[in-house]
């Protein structure tokens, strides 16, 4: 059996790891985050009010102009909507947001996610009560996720699983 390649690197080494290595293409990505559950209707009627939720996804990272090259492809039409925050840096996938660094992924009806679990003040909730409170999500052809680095505990990249540790 392969062993697989993992390395441990703070959220600085992955912000310098994303802005140096090269994205050909699409990049696929396998990440793993900690983010805020933000499609709770009414949170602190049913009581979920700040539940965060873990989420295994697999996404194609871009860097911007080679992401729109590929819409156009698909629709000659495509024009890119100027972002409302942040500013894409160039040649890469980041986005900066007044200092703060954000992963921008794209993915399609293909993708794969799963929610690990919720938790709440570090509980972890039963899966159906919260999703019994979610409100209905609206279809999206080709969607896009900014993960702020902060929020991924691990990303899978070229072969090789990177395991976000704090920043000491």
């Amino acid at each position: 059996m392969k062993k697989e390649n993992i390395q441990y690197i703070t959220v600085l080494q992955l912000q310098k790891l994303l802005q140096e290595n090269e994205i050909k293409g699409g990049t696929f990505m396998g990440l793993i985050t900690d983010t805020e559950e933000k499609n709770i209707a009414k949170p602190k009627a049913c009581e979920l009010d700040g539940t965060r939720k873990i989420v295994m996804t697999v996404a194609q990272a871009f860097a911007h102009a080679q992401y729109v090259n590929k819409m156009k492809k698909l629709d000659a039409n495509y024009e890119p909507k100027p972002r409302t925050w942040g500013v894409r840096m160039e040649n890469s996938p980041l986005i900066d947001h007044n200092g703060v660094f954000y992963l921008e992924v794209f993915f399609n009806d293909n993708v794969k996610t799963k929610v690990l679990g919720y938790y709440r003040n570090g509980v972890q909730l039963d899966k159906e009560h919260v999703r019994a409170n979610m409100r209905e999500k609206k279809e999206e052809m080709v969607c896009y996720r900014n993960y702020a680095l902060t929020s991924i505990l691990q990303i899978k990249m070229n072969k090789v699983r990177y395991m976000i540790i704090a920043n000491r």
